[in-house]
């Protein structure tokens, strides 16, 4: 049987803890998400992968919708799309590296085509922090529509990315699987291999829960899912806002 961590630390020893610590974690717990000044969240995920997301709107932006994420650390990543769940920019924070979308695109990504027919193209370019120019190609296919976690509906999809040097050739592709919301079309991340440089990396961000407003854990800063645990996927920059990882 494991000792108490009073038989570990002392008496003395663990009411210095708790004075110390117990504060700052309630601190912690207690902080909630406080989106930009004229916008409203209305949507919370805990995901594996140690990551928490909070969605919201703007009344400024129009039928845009926002996304930021974070992880045990901190805010990591900020990202905007439109109405057809397209990818317009995205931030890393903290540092503030953008990267915007070139438009028009070849082949806009749809949400509408995407529910109605289940699949979709895209082809278009965006341009990385360090300002170079990088086209993107890619499908979205639905392959299972009946699936519900934690009472919320959405469909499975499996994707391919392939990451385009300005002469055509291929950088880096992801493949893998996520999920499409019919009720907030948009997607949220699943599982997936990319493969950048001959390095292959692997990422399961399946969503766990679905919180809304007055609900609790609603707007919860800390994730609760594979934190403190080596997972095997790693943040590559391009990935940012597209299809399978990050949109």
């Amino acid at each position: 049987m494991r000792k108490s961590v009073q038989q570990h630390i002392g008496t003395a020893g663990l009411s210095a803890l708790l004075s110390c610590c117990l504060p700052m974690a309630l601190a912690a717990q207690d902080a909630v998400f406080a989106p930009p000044e004229g916008c409203t969240a209305y949507l919370t995920v805990q995901h594996r992968d140690c990551r928490v997301e909070h969605h919201y709107t703007c009344t400024d932006a129009g039928t845009d919708r926002f996304r930021e994420v974070f992880t045990d650390e901190g805010p990591v990543y900020q990202s905007r799309i439109d109405a057809q769940a397209q990818w317009i920019n995205s931030r890393e924070l903290p540092n503030g590296g953008l990267t915007e979308t070139l438009l028009p695109a070849r082949d806009h990504a749809s949400m509408d085509t995407l529910l109605e027919t289940g699949a979709d193209t895209m082809d278009f370019e965006q341009r990385t922090p360090d300002g170079r120019l990088q086209r993107i190609t890619g499908e979205d296919r639905i392959v299972d529509r009946n699936v519900v976690i934690d009472g919320e509906p959405l469909y499975r999809t499996e994707f391919v990315v392939n990451f385009l040097a300005p002469d055509g050739g291929v950088m880096g592709t992801y493949t893998g699987s996520e999920y499409v919301s019919p009720v907030h079309r948009r997607f949220f991340a699943g599982r997936g291999k990319a493969v950048f440089d001959g390095v292959e990396t692997s990422f399961d961000r399946t969503p766990k829960e679905f919180i809304y407003p007055g609900e609790p854990g609603f707007g919860a800063l800390e994730p609760v899912y594979d934190c403190g645990v080596m997972m095997s996927a790693l943040e590559i920059v391009p990935s940012a806002g597209v299809s399978g990882v990050a949109r």
